[in-house]
């Protein structure tokens, strides 16, 4: 083989690029490998279109969905046997195989979002979501994340059924498809610390920086990267305490729920 082709993830959101990016070598590597030719390899985040490949001098050209980059080796060797289409049935056992890859993955496929954008509230009566969230992201982040940050959005939950009982609760959410984290309104109260605010408003920031990936044949939203950055905050301890001791009490007194 002469030439290598390009590898570029740069389709890819922000927050998508890095933990991929190891993957999408490997399989940028074996798809040369099982082609013999250059590829020049895109990783894209489209909906619709999961594979195009098409020749072109010297080589090939493929633009593949990121769901790729985790694929095994024999959907490595049907994507080659697609790109080199050497008889009808080569072709039609390589699109068996990939089709049977692609809907056991559906859950990677980025989702339409609604047409109605969500709006904001982050001033609450005790707590300032904008406020506290620039405070964290530049007390915790490095530069680097600090830039990638700058797309989350955050604002407070709506509450839920009036009377309702609060059996369980989440503080907080973050939906990487709007890149929006919603906060628990139950914690915008004066016997509430700032610093526990903020600590919910880091470990939501972090699932943007360290973003969920299959691990096993299962999607884990907090790797074990993801739980080794979260203790290492400086609070990490004093906020697992504080909501052993404060979260149930606030549970028992409230009434009415934040959906979160």
């Amino acid at each position: 083989m002469g030439r290598r082709g390009h590898l570029s993830v740069k389709p890819l959101p922000l927050e998508l690029q890095a933990p991929l990016w190891l993957d999408a070598v490997a399989l940028h590597e074996g798809l040369e490998l099982a082609v013999g030719a250059a590829v020049d390899l895109t990783l894209t985040d489209n909906r619709r279109s999961m594979i195009r490949i098409r020749r072109q001098d010297g080589g090939y050209m493929a633009r593949l969905h990121h769901m790729f980059a985790q694929g095994n080796e024999a959907v490595v060797d049907a994507l080659a046997a697609l790109t080199l289409q050497r008889s009808e049935a080569s072709v039609a056992e390589a699109r068996a195989v990939l089709r049977e890859f692609t809907g056991g993955n559906r859950e990677l496929v980025r989702k339409k979002l609604p047409a109605r954008r969500v709006r904001l509230r982050q001033e609450g009566r005790t707590h300032h979501l904008g406020t506290l969230a620039a405070e964290v992201i530049a007390a915790d982040f490095d530069e680097a994340e600090q830039q990638g940050l700058k797309v989350v959005e955050i604002t407070w939950g709506r509450w839920g059924k009036p009377g309702q009982p609060i059996r369980e609760i989440r503080l907080g959410s973050y939906d990487p498809r709007r890149r929006l984290i919603r906060i628990h309104p139950i914690l915008d109260r004066a016997e509430v610390p700032a610093w526990a605010v903020r600590f919910i408003i880091f470990h939501e920031l972090l699932h943007h920086v360290i973003p969920a990936r299959r691990e096993g044949g299962r999607i884990a939203h907090h790797s074990a990267a993801f739980t080794t950055r979260e203790a290492q905050h400086p609070r990490y301890g004093e906020y697992v305490i504080w909501a052993r001791d404060e979260l149930g009490r606030m549970m028992a007194e409230g009434s009415d729920v934040a959906s979160g």
